[in-house]
């Protein structure tokens, strides 16, 4: 028996003493039959079984800390016994119980049915590496061919079954990831050079043939910290150049310098960085400069609590220093950030699960909980919002042992969730009203790569409240590159007629991809007769069809560079060397221009529009930020934020211009007032925030 504190992590006590064995006993090192944690004044129990080889056979999580629970989840193994392929390793593993569990007692007990409160995966092995895992007969959740030398996959499959074949140099380090041609999916090129007269460094490269379609490096210094990271930047429709960051450290290996983004081998240090000064034995800094000038600064008191100081725009003449601190548990979990507006208090269940949080100022409190137990599933939520004026609303869950809710209840209304036995959702309902389902697909048909996946889905509406269902049903294909959804085909059936002529409008839309998986074309939905019954639905005297429409995307190294439209239109896009958008040109001449972030920041510093002429139309005027990153200034325009960086007021166009918002500290609105008079006055419950 072990009881472990969550506050330190360290074991209080434990039962033998010794764990060392006596003669003719099995060398167990930790023979114990439960273990007990404690937090936020909840017990969670865990039962566990061992063989006499020190493996974990069972493991048992009590709903309650009392009794067996027919809920408990339990997980069950059968290990293995042919040696150098699964020996010892779980072949088989059962997951049984959850709220709609039939447990007996017992730490092993697996009582239930299959695909409802039971699950069985199979997991198969090859030279004692993981080859495969599925449940029953349904789609692989993984599969891979491994190799007998390294134990390294040689090849891994995707649920529908397409392979990817895995290269590796003879350090076991990836060289190459080859798609099979069914994925129409970029190769991925991975390329070493040692540190031998150079810095070590490795290129990632997504290619085609000679085609590349993205590029990655990083070079490492001579202790193998990243120094040097390169990207892709299109600088064109069909040309690209090397973005580049810089990490600077100092003699002691602390991280001193972090440049933004800018031209490759053209990397200024000293004023497009972010700075840490003052730095301690850990390497935390007491001062962190920005790239705008702005200043962080942070004091520590010991690991368990931190200050951040900034300046936060909170008047229209000036800005104050806005300090948070953040107090941490002795497991690293943040229990208190308070900042002058209020503090949030969490708490923290023994498996390290939010399952409180309060809201203070002053004599407020407002709560939030999630009911976490020691299974790890969800079993209910409260929330002000959905609660009455002196408690919280529950939402509540029935999981399943996968963790699936088998029930939800959101204060109104129960549904009632379905899924196959691979734990994929099939239907929702309210009592016998459907209004969901969906059918997955088990094998592929052709060129539509759709196993494992949903190929139809129907929303089940109800008008008035009646009884017919007015159904919309959508299916899919997935034909498009690395198995993505190609076609959707949207039909509406109307709910009482007979035979064929439920089936009513019939609309279709399809998308294609690159080889990266990006979206390079989409069509807009077509009317098209419906297959049931051959009538087109859409070419009554009173309906006006719009024109056949396709959208296309030009991409170049994963940034749209064009996006244009079969009837006539199009924009431009280039970028500045930190991936901001820098320019649209629109197909009718005029053109768009936001300005970069200071030194490199990745935000806008302006935004102009001008005519083909370059006649200005439209201008912010620049952008100002404080130094928590709020947008106080756009041109004459101008913001002010309280310490929570809330936005209380917004002038613009002149000073007479003007509005004020004030708020609870629940973030509730409370009043709104416009150029002098009040224009808003809430009154908010805040046991509802409403």
């Amino acid at each position: 028996i072990l009881s472990e504190n969550t506050n330190t992590g360290y074991i209080n006590k434990g039962t033998p003493s010794s764990y060392l064995p006596g003669p003719n006993q099995s060398w167990i090192l930790s023979p114990y039959n439960n273990k007990i944690r404690l937090d936020s004044g909840l017990t969670y129990r865990t039962d566990y079984q061992f063989d006499n080889k020190g493996s974990i056979t069972c493991i048992r999580k009590r709903k309650n800390s009392g009794a067996y629970n027919s809920k408990d989840l339990v997980t069950n193994y059968t290990l293995g016994g042919v040696v150098g392929t699964n020996a010892g390793l779980p072949v088989t593993e059962i997951l049984a119980g959850g709220e709609n569990g039939a447990l007996a007692s017992g730490v092993c007990n697996t009582a239930g049915t299959e695909g409802t409160n039971k699950f069985t995966f199979s997991h198969g092995y090859t030279f004692l590496t993981l080859r495969s895992t599925r449940i029953g007969s349904f789609p692989f959740r993984y599969r891979s061919d491994i190799d007998r030398n390294t134990g390294l996959p040689t090849a891994v499959y995707n649920p529908s079954d397409q392979k990817t074949s895995m290269f590796y140099d003879r350090l076991g380090r990836i060289t190459r990831v080859a798609p099979a041609a069914s994925l129409g999916e970029a190769e991925t090129l991975l390329t070493y050079t040692n540190a031998v007269g150079a810095e070590a460094q490795v290129k990632i490269e997504r290619k085609v043939g000679a085609t590349r379609y993205a590029f990655e490096q990083v070079v490492y210094d001579y202790f193998g910290r990243p120094r040097r990271e390169f990207q892709s930047l299109p600088t064109g429709l069909n040309t690209s150049a090397n973005s580049e960051r810089v990490t600077v450290y100092d003699a002691a290996g602390r991280i001193t310098t972090v440049s933004t983004v800018q031209q490759a081998s053209n990397v200024n240090t000293v004023q497009k960085t972010t700075r840490f000064f003052g730095l301690d034995a850990f390497g935390r800094p007491s001062l962190i400069l920005r790239p705008d000038g702005s200043e962080e600064r942070w004091t520590y008191q010991g690991e368990r609590q931190t200050q951040s100081t900034r300046l936060v725009r909170t008047s229209q003449t000036g800005s104050q220093n806005v300090a948070i601190t953040t107090v941490y548990d002795g497991l690293g979990r943040a229990v208190s950030v308070a900042n002058p507006e209020y503090t949030l208090v969490s708490f923290y269940d023994p498996n390290g699960k939010m399952v409180r949080e309060e809201r203070r100022k002053g004599a407020f409190n407002q709560s939030r909980e999630y009911g976490w137990d020691n299974r790890g599933l969800l079993a209910f939520e409260k929330h002000p919002e959905v609660g009455s004026t002196s408690s919280l609303g529950t939402l509540s869950f029935q999981p399943d042992a996968l963790g699936n809710p088998r029930q939800t209840f959101d204060g109104l209304n129960t549904l009632t969730h379905e899924y196959d036995g691979d734990g994929r959702l099939t239907r929702v309902r309210q009592g016998s009203k459907i209004w969901e389902e969906y059918s997955w697909a088990n094998a592929n048909s052709g060129a539509d790569y759709r196993k494992g996946k949903i190929i139809q889905a129907t929303r089940h509406n109800y008008p008035g409240g009646g009884t017919f269902s007015w159904a919309i049903v959508e299916s899919y294909q997935y034909r498009g590159k690395l198995g993505k959804k190609s076609h959707r085909t949207t039909q509406l059936q109307w709910p009482s007629n007979p035979g064929t002529d439920r089936y009513a409008h019939t609309f279709t839309q399809t998308w294609t991809y690159d080889p990266l998986g990006d979206l390079i074309s989409q069509t807009y939905p077509t009317c098209i007769t419906t297959p049931e019954n051959g009538r087109q639905y859409c070419n009554d005297p009173s309906d006006s069809l719009p024109p056949a429409h396709t959208v296309t995307r030009t991409v170049n190294q994963r940034l749209p560079v064009r996006i244009s439209s079969n009837l006539g239109i199009s924009a431009d896009y280039r970028y500045h060397w930190n991936f901001q958008l820098k320019r649209i040109d629109y197909s009718n001449g005029s053109y768009t221009d936001l300005g970069q972030g200071t030194n490199g920041m990745q935000r806008p510093a302006s935004i102009t529009h001008r005519q083909p002429s370059g006649a200005l139309l439209f201008a912010t005027g620049t952008y100002s930020y404080d130094a928590a990153g709020n947008i106080w200034g756009i041109g004459d325009d101008n913001y002010v934020y309280d310490q929570a960086s809330r936005l209380t007021r917004g002038t613009v166009r002149t000073s007479t211009r003007w509005e004020a918002y004030t708020y609870d500290a629940a973030d509730n609105l409370l009043t709104v007032t416009r150029d002098g008079s009040l224009a808003g006055n809430y009154n908010i419950n805040t046991a509802k925030n409403r």
